[in-house]
C-alpha cells in the first residue's frame, strides 16, 4: 500500500477554475441579500405594529390575516 492510498481525500468544495475569492464574495453577496430581506421583513411588520386596532378594519385585508402577519418571525415568508 502507498502512502497517499491511506490519506483521506477531503471533498473539492470549488468548482475547477473559481478563484476562493469570488466564491467568498458570492458568498457575502448572498448572506447580504438574505439579511436585507429579513430587515425588510421586520420593518414592514413592525409597522403593522403601529396601526391602531380601530383602523385595521378600515384595511382590504381580514383582520386575522393582519395578526397572522404580524406574529411571524422576520425570517419567515
Amino acid at each position: 500500500m502507498t502512502r497517499d492510498a491511506m490519506v483521506p481525500r477531503r471533498p473539492v468544495l470549488l468548482s475547477e477554475g473559481a478563484a476562493p475569492a469570488r466564491w467568498l464574495g458570492e458568498g457575502w453577496a448572498a448572506l447580504r441579500r438574505t439579511w436585507l430581506l429579513w430587515r425588510q421583513r421586520a420593518r414592514s411588520r413592525a409597522e403593522l405594529d403601529l396601526i391602531p386596532a380601530h383602523r385595521l378594519k378600515d384595511l382590504p385585508f381580514d383582520t386575522s390575516t393582519i395578526l397572522n402577519e404580524r406574529a411571524k418571525h422576520l425570517w419567515e415568508a
